[in-house]
């Protein structure tokens, strides 16, 4: 599966990039922390199978300890494993997905575009000396991927053995789908985001 990568730190020296990368992340960190008490999506089998698979996928190319194997590598290293764990979850998630890692915006730490099927992640998380940066852009993966297995639910009967009525709920979620810029709170109380933001948590529970 062809990954395209958009980086800004092709030619520059990695410790620089790194600590520049830091830097700049302890200014524009804006991910959406929900609360434990948001995490209540009902999660099926399939789904609970799937997130299993995860943390084998994940375990099977990073090793055991994870972030502290990503933590020892080199940007192009780093970015090299990131490619393996989402070319693996996307077979796993039965997806046509492709990605685009870009590292020159700072209002997001990724996002999903369902129309042309495209998930973005900022590689400033995952090329920081932040452990829990390198958390937040898993974390980010998995949680974008979710939706695009929303979406495709959506559009197709049956996938993931979805029910009918979570799929009309998601449908009616995303037809009237609010931004974080409008309403910081509503965003995060949304069907379709408390649903991701369940299944990442869980995926990734355990995994660190």
């Amino acid at each position: 599966m062809g990954v395209v990568f958009r980086t800004i730190v092709s030619e520059i020296v990695e410790e620089l990039v790194c600590e520049a990368i830091l830097w700049l992340r302890e200014l524009w960190d804006n991910r959406v922390k929900a609360p434990d008490s948001l995490l209540v999506a009902n999660l099926s089998k399939t789904d609970r199978l799937k997130q299993k698979q995860t943390k084998q996928i994940i375990h099977g190319v990073l090793g055991e300890d994870p972030i502290q194997e990503i933590l020892k590598m080199n940007a192009a290293d780093r970015i090299h494993k990131m490619e393996e764990v989402f070319c693996r979850l996307v077979e796993c998630y039965d997806l046509n997905v492709t990605a685009d890692f870009y590292g020159d915006s700072r209002d997001s730490c990724g996002y999903f575009d369902g129309e042309n099927n495209i998930l973005s992640l900022n590689v400033a998380d995952l090329l920081s000396k932040n452990p829990e940066y390198v958390k937040e852009f898993l974390d980010t993966m998995i949680h974008e991927l979710r939706h695009a297995i929303q979406q495709k639910a959506i559009r197709t009967e049956g996938f993931w053995d979805i029910e009918e009525t979570r799929r009309l709920e998601w449908r009616n979620n995303y037809d009237n789908y609010i931004e974080f810029e409008v309403d910081p709170q509503g965003y995060a109380r949304q069907v379709v985001e408390e649903d991701a933001l369940t299944f990442a948590s869980g995926c990734l529970k355990g995994v660190y």
